[in-house]
């Protein structure tokens, strides 16, 4: 075993840089030199000098035992899990802590021998000046005439919560017959959560049945999983608040929930939903066959911000803060607010997994804790919504994902139908741009994770098609992408989730 400060000195000198053959350049103070890294200082001293570290080992056990000793001492894991043959761990360091360095090496040395590991300082990257300015100047020149193409400089900068409303406004006001914008509910401070529904809006529903809305308990509702769908076109299932099906309003049309950024870092989440949004209404509007079919068949409920206050504190505090900022009835002075929204959800959760209020991963004390989850699950489980299929927005890593999270050994009756779905949208993503996106359950291509979203929308709130993805890249920037990725991650993951959608429909109508 290495003492300490040799474990901080070969995390940062480690030979091998994982960077190598990545598509995406590398961050400009970042440069690579006969296999070995080079860093320079950041520009800024006035920034926190944060760095991440990289470590991969050969097996899931490796990983899974390096992340035990990594909870326990409270680190900042930014990714883990699969990466093609190999299995990795980004974590994060605040400020250049040494302890954290040492546990990571130490974990290394222990579980390995890891692969290879590097270390990248990320501090000149956490301002928030400059996005602020960018947004600002863009939405300065946003008009119905800009918005009606998808070449809008919109999506070449990220924007702050505000602007983000600005732009779904905007959006209505350009699109009326095509979008509406809708509050989900609020959030711990007293933030509106807004999304947008996208559909044909002239287009009628067929009528509605005398026995629409009488609810009719089925004597399985304890399965966990749902049963086929076949509300779409019958207007038949649905479920109760409880997530207990019933029968509901005939809609005819597929209810679909696209939402993001539970964890407030990951900003191309919000972006990349604005660009899934403009590119479902730009060929709609101008009389695109496939577009007008779609959006014919199905209701889209974008939410791009399910963590509204913690995006504004990663604004104007804390650019990698990943919690909400609720008042979890710990001493303020100690700065420890919030809870992780996706280990908060109602299945199968375990409030044991992270029990110190201001680890980042700390998942409440009780499930839907969360002010911000119980806005979302309500307009899940409500009937008005006829919610039939769910995709959770992360970054990074890129994965198409399905439950379960919770274990490994628990699979859903609709596997094979989930798999067949996310392979096929893995293909037609990989079609744009080329990127590989790892696909399979949660657990599978991750690591065990409790109190997720997908395992409440499939096993209680019985959403058949339940998905989630994690964005680019594959820790290159890691949550600090650069906005130049913003248009192109929006332009892959809109070909995969019409892949997705046309699969469910597909599926839906019995064609598969």
């Amino acid at each position: 075993m290495r003492s300490g400060w040799r474990q901080v000195l070969w995390l940062a000198t480690l030979a091998g840089p994982i960077i190598a053959g990545a598509s995406l350049d590398a961050p400009d103070w970042l440069s690579a030199s006969n296999d070995q890294l080079a860093f320079s200082s950041p520009s800024d001293a006035n920034v926190r000098q944060d760095s991440v570290v990289k470590v991969q080992w050969e097996t899931r056990a490796g990983l899974e035992k390096a992340m035990r000793q990594f909870e326990e001492a409270d680190l900042d894991v930014w990714f883990a899990g699969r990466r093609g043959k190999a299995w990795e761990a980004v974590v994060g360091f605040k400020d250049g802590l040494a302890a954290d360095a040492a546990t990571v090496a130490m974990a290394s040395d222990e579980y390995g021998p890891p692969m290879r590991a590097q270390q990248v300082p990320v501090g000149d990257r956490l301002s928030t000046s400059l996005p602020k300015l960018h947004s600002a100047a863009i939405l300065r020149n946003l008009s119905s005439s800009s918005l009606r193409t998808l070449d809008d400089p919109m999506h070449d900068a990220y924007h702050p919560y505000d602007n983000i409303h600005e732009i779904l406004v905007k959006l209505e006001e350009t699109y009326p017959d095509w979008l509406r914008v809708v509050s989900v509910g609020k959030s711990s401070e007293g933030r509106d959560i807004w999304g947008v529904k996208v559909s044909n809006m002239t287009s009628s529903a067929p009528p509605e049945e005398d026995d629409a809305e009488e609810d009719v308990e089925e004597e399985d509702e304890e399965m966990e999983g749902p049963e086929p769908l076949i509300s779409v076109f019958t207007g038949k299932g649905g479920r109760s608040h409880t997530g207990k099906r019933h029968k509901h309003k005939k809609h005819g049309k597929l209810g679909f929930v696209v939402a993001g950024t539970q964890h407030a870092r990951e900003w191309i989440a919000a972006s990349t939903i604005l660009y899934l949004v403009h590119d479902l209404v730009v060929p709609g509007d101008t009389g695109s066959t496939p577009f007008t079919r779609l959006l014919n068949a199905v209701e889209f409920t974008f939410v791009p911000v399910v963590n509204p206050d913690g995006y504004v504190y990663s604004w104007e505090t804390d650019r990698l803060w990943r919690k909400s900022r609720q008042p979890v009835g710990v001493d303020p002075a100690r700065g420890c607010f919030g809870i992780d929204l996706n280990r908060n959800w109602g299945h199968k959760f375990q409030p044991g997994t992270r029990p110190n209020p201001c680890s980042d991963s700390y998942p409440g004390a009780k499930e839907f804790e969360s002010v911000e989850l119980q806005a979302l699950r309500d307009y899940l489980l409500d009937d008005a919504n006829h919610v039939d299929a769910f995709l959770d927005v992360h970054s990074f890593g890129q994965m198409l994902l399905f439950p379960y999270s919770y274990s490994c050994d628990a699979q859903t009756p609709d596997q094979e139908n989930h798999y067949e779905a996310v392979l096929q949208a893995a293909k037609a993503l990989r079609d744009v741009h080329g990127r590989q996106f790892e696909t399979g359950s949660v657990c599978e291509v991750s690591l065990t994770s409790p109190g997720e979203s997908l395992d409440w929308t499939y096993a209680v709130a019985k959403i058949r098609w339940s998905f989630a993805t994690e964005l680019r890249d594959i820790g290159v920037f890691g949550f600090l992408l650069p906005p130049s990725q913003i248009r192109p991650s929006g332009e892959e993951m809109s070909a995969a989730l019409r892949s997705l959608t046309q699969f469910i429909l597909d599926k839906e109508a019995g064609k598969r």
